[in-house]
């Protein structure tokens, strides 16, 4: 669905063709991801608490909130492309896990290197150097038109920062697999909350 986009290649786009109706696509696009992040939303209440639940929280309202004002304000380019961001490296995360509970070895740490490198490209060079270089400049004025430049690039920055951290843990765990071998997530479902109290 995205590679079609023109946005995709060229996020001045996002700002020239905004307001141009909603794709299709891009509207089921849309639909899953409200549904996605209100499912984990609520789950945030009934799953086990884990020492990152609170960031997931609030990295999840904020893409709510960013995902609300797409909705309403007709966003759909950079709103579309600002999900791309975030959900691509998740992919390769969660088959990493997958093949970690079924005990594949080699596809384990294949599929996480891949998620190191896309998390690494898509949240700490292209989300802040392109997505987020964008909005700030905003050289259409198209945020600034909706009264939207604060928020939207407030909610922006606090995911960066969030990225930021998460960043951190990630490379910890790579020291940590080049160390023993085995690649473990700071953020996985066998995380032990009192090990680093």
């Amino acid at each position: 669905m995205h590679w079609k986009r023109p946005w995709m290649w060229d996020i001045e786009s996002c700002w020239r063709d905004f307001g141009n109706g909603l794709p299709r696509d891009v509207w089921y696009y849309g639909v899953f991801l409200t549904a996605t992040y209100l499912e984990t939303c609520a789950m945030h209440f009934v799953s086990v608490r884990r020492k990152y639940s609170n960031m997931m929280l609030v990295h999840h309202i904020c893409l709510m909130g960013i995902v609300a004002v797409v909705w309403h304000y007709g966003l759909y380019a950079i709103g579309t492309l600002n999900m791309f961001l975030h959900d691509f490296s998740d992919i390769f995360i969660e088959l990493a896990k997958c093949t970690k509970y079924l005990k594949f070895e080699v596809p384990t740490k294949v599929l996480f290197v891949m998620f190191v490198v896309a998390w690494l490209v898509c949240r700490m060079y292209l989300y802040p150097t392109w997505f987020l270089r964008s909005c700030i400049e905003d050289r259409y004025g198209v945020l600034r038109k909706i009264n939207l430049y604060y928020y939207w690039n407030g909610v922006s920055l606090v995911l960066l920062g969030l990225h930021t951290i998460w960043t951190y843990m990630i490379l910890r765990s790579v020291v940590r697999a080049i160390r023993t071998g085995v690649p473990e997530d700071d953020r996985s479902d066998d995380d032990d909350d009192t090990k680093d109290e």
